[in-house]
């Protein structure tokens, strides 16, 4: 991961934004939809952000189907507009294209044509005070080559296909937390859109990453790693291995698998978490890795005996 230093902007004035810094204007964006356990924690959190009150817009995006949730987000948005932070409460009557459909409706707000920068959280996550203060010195030098004319819903899809064009990115040591799913049915339904929306990213990206624009090996990256190997590949990899074969070799007597073909799944499960991982979560896979070789041992020994 190619990590770079935050530019200084001089941020001495967070109120104000008075200070040698210059502080671009920026919305912030919560799409919800029935998330009524986590709502109060984001809302608090993106409205505390460290930033000037007059360069910041908040747009809780209100998808609730419940009359008393709308209420009880609405009446939280009212408290922090007391408070003295930037923020408007919306609920569509027609709802239409689900999440993305909600962010597109906010965008045809008049007043968003004046804001720079659009930064989308979803429901369950929560920034730390200075996630803009760190982000957003990075993306001043490109937006210099948009056309002020385009709309956000242009500019933002700019940041994707530029890579296709050979632009190069930085990653940001940057957090923010957010809450992982609590039983098996919340994760099937996570996994699903987060798998389903890339395939569908993959058709329509194909024809753009055979352009000559792009190396060789960047096609490569794109097309085997990104898209089929961590997508598709890999998700059916892990399904069949821990949820097929496995139980299986254990709970089926004549299923018996070979003692080598157990190895190889279980260290090749564990070298491909190796090889993308960074820093203290090498060591975390690794102790993952040694465990799944001690399991498959002892299903070998199982067998043997």
């Amino acid at each position: 991961m190619n990590i770079k230093p935050v530019a200084k902007q001089g941020l001495v004035d967070a109120e104000s934004g008075d200070g040698g810094g210059y502080f671009p204007m920026v919305l912030v964006q919560i799409p919800m939809c029935n998330e009524k356990e986590i709502y109060q924690q984001s809302i608090a959190a993106v409205c505390n952000l460290d930033w000037p009150k007059g360069k910041l817009m908040i747009q809780i995006l209100d998808d609730f189907d419940d009359p008393t949730t709308q209420s009880m987000i609405r009446e939280e948005v009212c408290k922090w507009q007391q408070n003295g932070a930037s923020i408007i409460y919306r609920h569509r009557v027609i709802r239409e294209g689900y999440k993305a459909g909600n962010l597109k409706s906010a965008m045809n707000c008049s007043y968003v044509k004046d804001y720079e920068f659009v930064a989308i959280f979803d429901s369950d996550f929560q920034p730390n005070l200075d996630f803009l203060a760190r982000t957003v010195p990075h993306f001043k030098a490109r937006w210099l080559f948009v056309n002020k004319d385009e709309n956000l819903l242009t500019r933002l899809q700019l940041i994707n296909l530029a890579h296709l064009h050979g632009w190069k990115f930085i990653f940001l040591d940057v957090e923010c937390q957010c809450e992982l799913p609590e039983s098996y049915e919340a994760y099937r339904k996570q996994q699903h859109r987060w798998h389903s929306g890339p395939m569908q990213l993959f058709r329509l990206c194909l024809p753009t990453i055979f352009q000559p624009k792009i190396s060789l090996w960047k096609k490569f990256n794109m097309i085997f790693l990104f898209f089929l190997l961590r997508k598709f590949i890999l998700p059916f990899y892990s399904f069949t291995l821990f949820c097929v074969i496995l139980p299986m070799s254990m709970f089926i007597p004549k299923a018996k698998l070979s003692s080598w073909v157990i190895c190889f799944l279980l260290l090749a499960a564990s070298a491909r978490s190796l090889l993308s991982s960074q820093r203290i979560h090498f060591y975390f896979l690794l102790f993952q890795g040694v465990a799944f070789l001690l399991v498959g041992l002892d299903l070998i020994r199982e067998q043997v005996e």
